[in-house]
């Protein structure tokens, strides 16, 4: 089977007393930087393995990481994530629209008066 790089899986969140279970379980340890977590308030709930890796929303693929842990991980998934769908649309010949200022051949954007003009050789 072909991995989608658009596919995700929606986020299911988790109730107060699932997300405690989680803590207890994992016994209050990031599951990114390994350090303890000072209290429930500071958890946050992380998929291990990624929605838009396949991962899904079992109880084995969440545990509970600090805050900062989680954003920093989740900044470095997006970047990836990006990657794959990059490669996955040039793999694919679909094009990336062109913005209204992109170069013209022949032209030069005249920012002044805000338009595409002649360029002169």
């Amino acid at each position: 089977m072909i991995h989608d790089p658009y596919a995700v899986e929606p986020r299911k969140p988790l109730s107060p007393k699932q997300k405690l279970r989680m803590f207890i379980e994992q016994a209050g340890i990031c599951c990114i930087c390994g350090y303890k977590i000072n209290g429930v308030k500071e958890a946050w709930d992380e998929h291990v393995n990624p929605l838009w890796l396949n991962g899904d929303n079992s109880a084995p693929n969440r545990s509970p990481a600090h805050i900062k842990c989680a954003r920093a991980k989740s900044g470095t998934e997006t970047t990836q994530r990006a990657k794959i769908r990059s490669t996955a649309e040039k793999h694919f010949g679909a094009k990336k629209q062109r913005s209204a200022l992109s170069r013209k051949h022949g032209m030069k954007f005249n920012w002044s008066l805000g338009r595409y003009e002649k360029t002169e050789r």
